[in-house]
């Protein structure tokens, strides 16, 4: 979400420089609003969405069109064998819920423990289901 504050930023520079180019790791790093109190927001989460091990973050399995992420591990975001970490996962579980999606599903801007995949987690668990 772009604030009030992000967009008059952005004008002002507009106004004073002519066009800028702004790529999507700059606007991460400017903490918008949403991040502005957060305890998790900080440059090694942001850039380990762009920089894990110098190498790509998501590699297209051949005659596909998804991207699929690369392992990597670090304080706030995990991908183990391709898949986003859930936390708060029973180690004695009997059924499964997959859930599919793209970047909204992803949460790349949040730690583990905040997707959507872990929240639900927790949901079950507080239920008492297993």
């Amino acid at each position: 979400m772009v604030t009030l504050a992000d967009f008059l930023f952005l004008f002002i520079e507009l106004k004073k420089n002519g066009p800028i180019d702004i790529d999507d790791l700059e606007f991460r790093l400017l903490r918008s609003e949403p991040y502005k109190n957060s305890n998790y927001f900080s440059h090694e989460l942001i850039y380990g969405q762009y920089y894990p091990a110098k190498r790509p973050i998501f590699f297209t399995p051949s005659q596909t069109n998804i991207l699929v992420p690369n392992d990597f591990e670090s304080e706030w975001l995990n991908i183990i064998n391709n898949k986003r970490l859930t936390t708060d996962v029973s180690q004695n579980y009997f059924q499964n819920i997959y859930v599919f999606g793209g970047s909204t599903l992803y949460c790349a801007e949040v730690p583990d423990s905040l997707t959507i995949c872990s929240i639900l987690q927790r949901l079950i668990n507080n239920l008492g289901k297993k």
